[in-house]
Formats: structure tokens, C-alpha cells, sequence
């Protein structure tokens, strides 16, 4: 009985899964990020992926799905002008 008293909902599951994709795209596109050389790209990899972590940590105990949907909008939006920024600044 207790194991269902935690289970997800097929809605929070598919929301979850959706947050959980996003998540693994701003870090792909951490990998994008160059410096002026190999140790910099690292250190600048590294800091994104922090970034990234710490953003997603602020925000992971929002229950509320209308809230979390509207965070996923504007995080696919932000995720394709960060993706565009990083793709011009690598030439």
C-alpha cells in the first residue's frame, strides 16, 4: 500500500519525463560551449554544467503542473536562444 501512496500519475509521470529531457539538453549543449582553448572549454563546460544543476535544483520541489508546464515553455525557449548563441559564437 504505501508504494502506491508515492506513485506518479501518468500526467506527473509524462511531465517529469519532459523536465528530465530538458534537463539532459541544456547539458548537451554545455558540451557546444568552446573557449580560446581545451583547459578553457573545460572550465567553461564545467561552470554551465553547475549553472544548469543549480537552476534545475531551485525549482525541483514545485508541485504545482501548471507552474511546472510554464517553466518548461520558457525553458525550451531559452534552451533554442542559448542554442543559437552558443552555435554563432562558435562560428
Amino acid at each position: 500500500m504505501s508504494k502506491l501512496k508515492n506513485a506518479m500519475s501518468l500526467k506527473q509521470f509524462m511531465i517529469r519525463q519532459e523536465v528530465l529531457q530538458m534537463y539532459r539538453s541544456y547539458l548537451r549543449l554545455g558540451r557546444l560551449i568552446q573557449g580560446s582553448d581545451e583547459e578553457s572549454s573545460k572550465k567553461l563546460q564545467l561552470e554551465w554544467n553547475t549553472w544548469v544543476r543549480s537552476e534545475f535544483d531551485l525549482r525541483k520541489n514545485e508541485k504545482n503542473e501548471d507552474v511546472i508546464r510554464n517553466m518548461l515553455v520558457i525553458g525550451k525557449r531559452q534552451l533554442g536562444e542559448l542554442n543559437r548563441s552558443i552555435r554563432i559564437s562558435n562560428g
